[in-house]
């Protein structure tokens, strides 16, 4: 299989980054952080947010390789464990649940370069191109000629999106009254091309309620991304790192359709 984003293509050089652990004062509203640094050195920042009402976990990237699955509706489902041990990521998470009852039927469904589907949706549409840039479209925007000329490489129709053009939190969304709610959530955002973060918060528990919207918003803000975009939650939110899983989920490892895989070239 051919590696499916080259950093060559971007001119983004692949480097080495420490470990920072991030604690966040219980008693801050200002949301400052104070960073520690640990001895270990692998290729992205891992953030770990210690709160009193949710827990998080936010990984910081240079990219290497990004491949997602993509399963139709008449296959089965897989653990996103299993895929990442096969695959030996370095990193994964779940995708955006493409044919779920909210987005079944509908949207536009771009994986590892294929368009598997162009249709119109009322939800925000995120696009993740070969060149490493990330774009985002409001309902109606969406042209497939224009992804074609962009060189579009993913697609994800869950949303919504939870910055502005300039990079601060949005203080309304785009997006059903479930998802208001305060949920174990999944959710990419984007600094620069070849570089990215995956956020998972774990939720529904004593320990982590979970997060609001715009509590994830005010995140991606103080973190200075100019992008940010909510995938599936609630029980479909999983992440692993290494052969390891990185979360603490309320149930055992929901079976889903898609997911997102960090990997040193496949």
């Amino acid at each position: 299989m051919n590696v499916l984003m080259v950093l060559a293509k971007a001119g983004i050089p692949i480097e080495e980054v420490p470990i920072h652990t991030i604690y966040r004062d219980k008693n801050n509203s200002s949301s400052h952080f104070r960073a520690v640094q640990d001895s270990i050195r692998i290729y992205k920042d891992i953030f770990k947010f210690m709160l009193s009402s949710f827990s998080s976990f936010i990984l910081d990237y240079v990219l290497f390789s990004l491949f997602m699955i993509f399963l139709p509706h008449t296959a089965a489902l897989v653990l996103v464990a299993n895929i990442a041990a096969r695959m030996k990521s370095v990193l994964a998470v779940n995708g955006d649940s493409y044919s779920n009852n909210c987005h079944e039927d509908n949207g536009t469904i771009i994986r590892n370069g294929v368009i598997y589907r162009n249709k119109q949706t009322t939800e925000e549409t995120c696009v993740l191109n070969w060149d490493g840039t990330m774009d985002i479209y409001q309902p109606g925007q969406v042209d497939l000629q224009q992804l074609v000329d962009r060189g579009a490489y993913q697609s994800w129709i869950f949303g919504p999106s939870l910055l502005d053009e300039s990079g601060k939190a949005k203080d309304t969304f785009l997006t059903w009254d479930y998802i208001r709610q305060s949920h174990p959530r999944t959710a990419i955002r984007y600094y620069e091309p070849g570089h990215y973060c995956l956020l998972l918060v774990d939720g529904r528990q004593d320990c982590s309620r979970g997060m609001f919207r715009d509590e994830m918003a005010k995140v991606f803000e103080d973190l200075g991304c100019k992008a940010a975009y909510n995938l599936d939650g609630g029980h479909c939110s999983f992440m692993t790192m290494k052969e390891q899983v990185a979360n603490h989920p309320y149930k055992p490892e929901h079976e889903v359709e898609d997911g997102i895989f960090i990997t040193e070239g496949l």
